[in-house]
């Protein structure tokens, strides 16, 4: 069958069979990618979620717990830790995840912040759950002081003179 020239193939000096409009940009890479990289820059940009306000009644419940059990160090308490609303698959929890904060005060890279930890909280209940990455369940709040060592949960430091 004899080759014609369509338009896409003429852009990279080829020749394609009838028909193949579509199948040319395959042989046009510069262009192929030119063409996806405009497409591309197009589309709006993925809006990255904005931490939960701090004097919000779920952040300060987590908040007081994750302190009281000295999780964390002294991020908590220096303003290192964002807590970040997240899509809740059970109704009536809230789904919350707790990342490190970077920035100059903090340490660490300013574009990234890691999540350390992910929470389920029951607003009218008070109840807190923790997600264990290894099973990938929610379980009961006092299983990551099995893991972590919480504060409460820690024999006292002995005193050396």
């Amino acid at each position: 069958m004899p080759t014609t020239s369509c338009r896409h193939a003429r852009r990279c000096g080829r020749a394609s069979k009838p028909g193949q409009g579509r199948q040319a940009l395959h042989h046009c890479p510069v262009q192929a990618v030119l063409f996806t990289s405009l497409l591309l820059a197009a589309l709006p940009a993925r809006a990255e979620p904005e931490p939960i306000p701090a004097d919000s009644r779920a952040v300060r419940l987590l908040f007081t717990r994750l302190s009281d059990e000295g999780l964390y160090g002294d991020r908590l308490r220096r303003g290192c830790a964002l807590f970040f609303p997240a899509a809740s698959t059970q109704a009536g929890w809230l789904e919350i995840s707790v990342h490190e904060k970077h920035d100059s005060h903090c340490g660490g890279d300013p574009q990234t912040a890691p999540a350390l930890d992910h929470f389920r909280l029951h607003p009218d209940t008070g109840l807190i759950l923790w997600l264990d990455v290894v099973s990938g369940d929610f379980v009961s709040f006092e299983s990551i002081c099995r893991v972590r060592h919480c504060a409460k949960s820690r024999p006292p430091e002995p005193f050396i003179q």
